[in-house]
């Protein structure tokens, strides 16, 4: 067996130790609510403030993203995350 192939040989078994079955993950520990899970709202929660943001973009300090297409364009929140697709 030439060195690659033990190479090659010793990663796929390094890769088998490291998968993770799905009887070894406590399902229950990550469904029960935590600190943070409580502090994640609905969409639906931030319209009214999203409505006036929207109304007066001046009104709220936004970090800009540093590049120049979205200066200006797109903004955070103090403590906002925004999940979002690209379209390539």
């Amino acid at each position: 067996m030439s060195d690659i192939e033990k190479r090659a040989q010793a990663l796929d078994e390094a890769r088998r130790v490291r998968l993770v079955k799905s009887g070894d993950i406590d399902v229950e520990r990550y469904a029960k609510p935590s600190e943070i899970s409580q502090q994640v709202k609905e969409a639906s929660e931030w319209l009214l403030e999203i409505a006036e943001d929207y109304e007066h973009p001046d009104r709220m300090p936004k970090v800009y993203l540093p590049w120049e297409k979205t200066r200006d364009k797109f903004g955070f929140r103090p403590g906002e995350v925004k999940i979002g697709r690209a379209h390539v």
